[in-house]
Parts: C-alpha cells; structure tokens; sequence
C-alpha cells in the first residue's frame, strides 16, 4: 500500500468521523415545473445521462472537500454547524461551475438545437442552459431540511 493510499484512508476516516451524524445533500429538490410542466429535478435527471455535471461535481468535490473542511476546522471561531451549511454551499458552487463551464467540456449542442435555442433569444451554444431556471434551482439541504 502506497503513502498516498493511506493518506486517502486515513482522510475517507476523518470525514466519516466529520459527517457521523450530519448529511449534505446539493441538487434538485423541490421538483419545481419547468414551463412545458416537467419538474427541473427530472431535466436535471435526463441531461446528467448524456452531460454528467453531476458526476463531474462529485468528483471534484472529492478531490476537494477533505482540505476544505480541514482549512475552516483550523479558522479561527471555527463553528461545526456554520461549516456544515459552507460544504453545502461549495457543493452547489461545484455543481453550478460544471454547468457553467459546460461549453469547454461536453459534446457541443447539435446545430439544429442552437438554431432554435438562438431564434428564441437563449445561449443557443451552450449545452445545459437554456433559460437559467436549472442553475438558479440547485441548492442544498442539511439532514433533509433547508438551510
């Protein structure tokens, strides 16, 4: 087993020790409709199957989140229940950046797609937005309520 591999156990086990009695959830909660009635929970769902922002989100916040917490741990006024609600607010930021960025990492919208998205007024290049109400409905939620 290498240094690394450890180093990867051992932050899995303070995490864990971290979240014992605490869960973070980021997403799509509240199923709110979009205009043609399909709620943004299940868009968000269907454009994960071919764009996975959501997996992309995950994997960076992998990466991510073990030196996150371990630098508010060290702040000084360090409160748990503060950082608990700055993970799920650096989860959304993670799930927002994947899809705002996702013009430098998904397949390009089909042209016929941005031909109509561009003749009704949207980003008609840019795959996962189309009228913003997907991004501006990711939040996140601290042992299933709202923060």
């Amino acid at each position: 087993m290498s240094f690394k591999e450890i180093k990867y156990i051992k932050a899995i086990k303070e995490l864990e020790q971290f979240f014992k009695d605490v869960q973070v959830h980021a997403g799509f909660f509240d199923g709110k409709p979009h205009g043609d009635g399909e709620t943004i929970a299940s868009i968000a769902a269907k454009n994960e199957l071919t764009r996975p922002f959501m997996s992309r989100a995950i994997d960076e916040a992998e990466n991510e989140i073990h030196t996150f917490i371990k630098n508010e741990m060290s702040k000084e006024g360090y409160n748990r229940q503060k950082t608990f609600k700055k993970v799920g607010l650096k989860l959304k930021a993670l799930i927002t950046k994947q899809i705002q960025t996702s013009r430098t990492w998904a397949k390009p919208n089909a042209p016929a797609t941005v031909a109509r998205k561009t003749r009704s007024g949207k980003q008609g290049d840019h795959p996962l937005i189309d009228t913003g109400i997907m991004v501006a409905d990711i939040d996140f939620k601290i042992n299933g309520e709202k923060v």
